[in-house]
């Protein structure tokens, strides 16, 4: 008999060969809830990990992304669906449900909970420093005017402005969370501000993950100079990257917008992601 558990830190080394040392970072977070199986000796069989959207939001509905759903055991894979249904869909009250995985046996448990299915190039990419750096305007420059910063360089409390402008202009990047985030969460060295009269006037924000995998997860800038602001902050934090990090290390880019999409289509000319499956229910 299997048994379905919420994952909190006192059973979370139990489910960490299933987490993985990222999402463990991720399952911290402030809208990101995990589920457990395991078996009646306390073995672990499976996990289920998604993210809450749009919660702070009221002009939007709840929604809610399956970011991680693992295991070899159909049984594990449909009761961690029904605990989701049960304690996160009525729970919190999430009116669309979506998910991207590439596991071909759990978009199948999905599409047994109602899920749609449907096979494509998955949404998130895979790059190198390395290949960042062969970008023509990174490669172009060679010095960066004073106001093109670190945010190490920032106070907390003008970090934390920065984050409150962004957020007031509706710009979250890929954070739902963004706005509950410490600046230590970032990668102070490589992520990138500009800063305008005293103010900051862009924020590119940048974390490297636990295996070591970089992710650009926020890119805003304001003023008459954002976008030749936007292109000196991508090219300030690859060549800091490259001193601080292997030429070879990946970075993983979440192409959920279109405007992401077409950045990285330009930059990175090409690039194709996984073949993945998605899919969404309609809740309530």
């Amino acid at each position: 008999m299997l048994d379905i558990e919420t994952i909190l830190e006192y059973n979370m080394e139990k489910y960490g060969p299933f987490l993985g040392e990222d999402m463990i970072q991720d399952v911290h977070r402030e809208f990101y809830r995990a589920y457990g199986a395991s078996d009646g000796e306390e073995n672990a069989v499976g996990v289920m990990v998604y993210e809450i959207c749009d919660a702070d939001n009221e002009e939007e509905d709840t929604k809610s992304r399956i970011r991680l759903l693992t295991s070899e055991n159909d049984e594990a894979l449909d009761l961690l669906q029904e605990m989701y249904r049960e304690e996160g869909v009525y729970g919190e009250d999430i009116r669309e449900s979506s998910y991207w995985l590439e596991e071909e046996k759990c978009a199948f448990s999905c599409e047994r909970a109602g899920f749609s299915k449907e096979r494509k190039e998955s949404e998130t990419v895979i790059t190198t420093l390395a290949k960042a750096s062969e970008i023509p305007f990174v490669v172009k420059l060679k010095k960066f005017p004073p106001y093109i910063r670190s945010i190490d360089s920032l106070s907390p409390e003008m970090f934390h402005q920065a984050v409150k402008d962004a957020l007031f202009s509706g710009r979250k990047g890929l954070l739902e969370d963004l706005g509950y985030l410490e600046k230590e969460w970032f990668e102070n060295t490589v992520s990138a501000c500009t800063i305008t009269d005293d103010k900051v006037s862009g924020l590119f924000l940048i974390r490297v993950t636990k295996s070591g995998i970089i992710e650009p997860v926020l890119l805003v800038a304001s003023g008459p100079d954002s976008r030749q602001n936007l292109a000196l902050m991508i090219a300030y934090a690859v060549k800091k990257g490259i001193e601080r990090y292997p030429q070879t290390s990946q970075i993983r880019i979440n192409r959920a917008r279109k405007e992401i999409t077409a950045l990285v289509d330009k930059l990175f000319p090409g690039i194709k992601g996984n073949e993945a499956f998605f899919g969404i229910r309609k809740e309530g």
